[in-house]
């Protein structure tokens, strides 16, 4: 790579634009509403074309059905009552419940999660754009100091 472009992304990563400028696709992309709604055509459109993997003793042990258990209840509690996106979730949790769909659930719900809270996060400023921009930024800002 040419010193030219290592600078171009030098200053594409310096925080100087608000967190929305500085990603603006990336926030739409994170809103619950447009989440949810591509999920819910993967889960009924493309997770089902997935290779069945069948059940070993292992996977339908107690220890990891309590394991599941305890995954879903955290998801169900803290998605579907206590986040604002709640109503949203629900709009898809309840087809996927009716049709016992809970390991597509649990994926969706726990993905979904994460990448709200880091959009909120990356929002207001708490965290960076990517997970790999901080070091290069702090490395980048000592060699140009």
């Amino acid at each position: 790579m040419h010193l030219s472009q290592v600078q171009s992304v030098v200053w594409n990563l310096s925080p100087r634009l608000p967190p929305k400028r500085s990603c603006p696709g990336f926030h739409a992309t994170t809103e619950p509403e447009f989440l949810y709604q591509r999920y819910a055509y993967n889960m009924d459109y493309t997770y089902s074309h997935r290779i069945k993997i069948p059940n070993s003793p292992a996977r339908t042990s107690w220890a990891n059905i309590r394991k599941g258990l305890t995954i879903l209840s955290n998801i169900l509690l803290r998605v579907g009552v206590l986040s604002h996106y709640r109503q949203t979730f629900w709009k898809m949790a309840m087809p996927a419940l009716k049709s016992a769909k809970i390991e597509n659930l649990i994926h969706i719900g726990l993905v979904a999660h994460h990448l709200i809270k880091f959009a909120q996060e990356r929002a207001v400023g708490e965290e960076s754009a990517s997970f790999y921009s901080q070091k290069l930024r702090h490395k980048t800002e000592m060699m140009l100091s």
